[in-house]
C-alpha cells in the first residue's frame, strides 16, 4: 500500500543538490555590501559576494506560505518591510553561465545565511521577464532562532527572486552568494547499444498495474512467475492482485487474472460477485463491496519441489478501511493457476478492533530450500525433488489495537503452507518499529 506523510511545520528545506556536489568551490576574497543589494550577480568565474542586511526589528512573519506575502497580488515584490506580520525583503539573484555549460558540468549557485539571534526563512522563485514571480524553485526554512540557512540551486541559470521572510527577528542577517562546481559530466553516447530486449507481461483488460514482484523457479530457470496490482479504477485506487507466468525466460507471458477470492456467502471475507472487471467498477461510485474488496502487496517464493507461494494483504472492506488479513496462495503448475482451494489464512484480523493509525502491511514470504521442515537444533538437509518442503516463513508489519503497538511479526509453516503458527513479534516492544519487512 502507499502512504503520504506531511511534516508538522509547513517549512521544509528543499536542497536540490546533494553534498557530493560540493567538492569544488572557488574561494576568492569576498566582495561585500553594507545592505542587501537589489540584484546579486553570480557567474561561473565570479568571486563570492557577501552582504549584511538592514535590520528587521520585530519581524513576525509567521503565517507566510513559502514567502507568499513577500509579493503583491500582481506577483511583484512588495517593498521591504522590516517588522510586523509581513516582514520581508526580496532581492534578485542573477546567475549567468555560458551556453551549454551544464551539459558537461555539475554544480550551481549557493546562498548561505548567518542569521544570528533571528529566525529567517528563505524562498527562491524563478523571475519572469515581466518582473513577476515565477515558479517555486527551492527553499531553506528549517529550525528556529539561531539556525543558519543554506540554499543550493542546482545548475542555476537565469534570474531568480529570493524572498527573505523575517519569521521571528530582531536584527540583521549576513548573506553569502557563491558559485560552486561538482564533478565533470562525461559525454553520453547518443545511443546505448547491446541492451537486452524488453518484453511486455501484461496484455489484459485492467486499467493499470503497479508494485510487481517476480521469482524464478529453481528447478526450471525458464519458468518465471510474477504478480502485480491490476486496477479496475485508477482514479479511486481500486484493484486486486493478479498473476502472470512465463516458461520461456520472460519472452512471453500467461495472464492468470486476479487471484481468486471466496464468493459470498462465506465464513471467510468474501466478494459478491467473486470476480470484478473495470466495467464493473467504472465511474465515481458509490462502489459495490466487490469493487472495494482489496488484495495487495504481492510477494512470491518457490520451494524446491516446484511449488510457488504468494502472500497478499487483504481488506474485505475497502482499500483504506480496517480488517486487514494475511493470505497465502500456492500454485503447483508454475504459476499458471492459483486454485482457491490452495488459499490459506496466515493471520486473521477480520472484524477486529484496529488502530486507525496503522494497517497490516509490507508483507514477505520465503521458503527454506536447504533444510527439511521442522524445529529444534537438528536439521536434515533438503534435496530438490525429494518430496520434502522446508519451512515456509511469512513476515509483515502487524497492526495493533492502540497506537503505537505496531510490530514486525513472524509466522512459520512446517507443512508446506497448510497451517501457520501464531504471529510472533520480532521487533521488540521498546524498539522503533518501521512498517513491514
Amino acid at each position: 500500500m502507499r502512504f503520504v506523510f506531511t511534516s508538522k511545520r509547513a517549512r521544509l528545506r528543499a536542497l536540490l543538490v546533494g553534498g557530493a556536489l560540493l567538492g569544488t568551490v572557488v574561494v576568492i576574497p569576498l566582495h561585500a555590501s553594507a545592505s542587501t543589494p537589489g540584484t546579486i550577480t553570480v557567474t561561473n568565474t565570479s568571486s563570492p559576494f557577501s552582504w549584511t542586511s538592514d535590520a528587521f526589528p520585530g519581524g513576525l512573519n509567521v503565517t507566510n506560505s513559502q514567502g507568499d506575502n513577500c509579493f503583491d497580488a500582481t506577483g511583484h515584490p512588495n517593498p521591504r518591510t522590516p517588522s510586523g506580520p509581513t516582514a520581508c525583503e526580496v532581492f534578485t539573484l542573477q546567475v549567468t553561465v555560458p551556453a551549454g555549460f551544464w551539459t558537461t558540468n555539475s554544480g550551481g549557485a549557493k546562498l548561505d545565511f548567518v542569521v544570528g539571534n533571528n529566525d529567517f526563512d528563505y524562498y527562491v522563485y524563478a523571475k519572469n521577464l515581466d518582473g513577476t514571480v515565477g515558479a517555486f524553485v527551492t527553499s531553506s526554512a528549517t529550525g528556529s532562532i539561531g539556525d543558519d540557512e543554506h540554499v543550493l540551486i542546482d545548475k542555476a541559470d537565469g534570474a531568480y527572486y529570493v524572498a527573505a521572510a523575517a519569521f521571528t527577528t530582531v536584527s540583521t542577517y549576513d548573506g553569502h552568494a557563491s558559485f560552486f562546481l561538482g564533478a565533470t559530466i562525461p559525454n553520453t553516447p547518443p545511443k546505448v547499444k547491446g541492451g537486452l530486449t524488453n518484453y511486455r507481461a501484461s496484455h489484459d483488460i485492467f486499467t493499470s498495474h503497479s508494485e510487481p514482484h517476480m521469482v524464478m523457479n529453481p528447478l526450471n530457470h525458464a519458468n518465471l512467475v510474477a504478480g502485480s496490482k491490476m486496477y479496475v479504477n485508477n482514479k479511486h485506487y481500486l484493484f486486486r492482485i493478479g498473476m502472470y507466468s512465463s516458461f520461456d525466460g520472460g519472452r512471453t507471458w500467461n495472464d492468470a487474472g486476479h487471484l481468486p477470492v471466496p464468493a459470498c456467502p462465506s465464513t471467510d471475507p468474501c466478494s459478491s460477485p467473486a470476480t470484478i472487471t473495470p466495467a464493473d467498477c467504472a465511474g465515481d461510485g458509490p462502489f459495490s463491496d466487490a469493487c472495494r474488496f482489496t488484495t495487495s502487496d504481492i510477494w512470491l517464493s518457490f520451494d524446491d519441489e516446484g511449488n510457488v507461494y504468494g502472500i497478499v494483504l487483504v481488506s474485505p472492506s475497502s482499500n483504506t478501511g480496517s480488517g486487514w488479513e494475511m493470505w497465502m496462495y500456492r500454485s503447483s503448475d508454475g504459476g499458471v493457476t492459483w486454485p482457491l482451494a490452495n488459499r490459506r489464512v496466515i493471520h486473521n484480523h477480520f472484524n477486529r478492533t484496529l488502530s486507525p493509525a496503522f494497517l497490516d502491511d509490507k508483507d514477505a514470504i520465503a521458503v527454506d530450500n536447504y533444510t527439511q521442515a521442522g524445529t529444534g537444533a537438528t536439521f536434515t538437509p533438503n534435496a530438490r525433488r525429494d518430496g520434502h518442503i522446508g519451512n515456509v516463513y511469512a513476515c509483515w508489519g502487524l497492526d495493533g489495537t492502540v497506537a503505537p503497538t505496531q510490530n514486525q511479526v513472524f509466522s512459520t509453516s512446517t507443512d508446506g503452507g497448510n497451517t501457520w503458527s501464531a504471529a510472533v513479534p520480532i521487533s521488540g516492544a521498546s524498539n522503533v518499529r518501521e512498517i513491514g519487512c
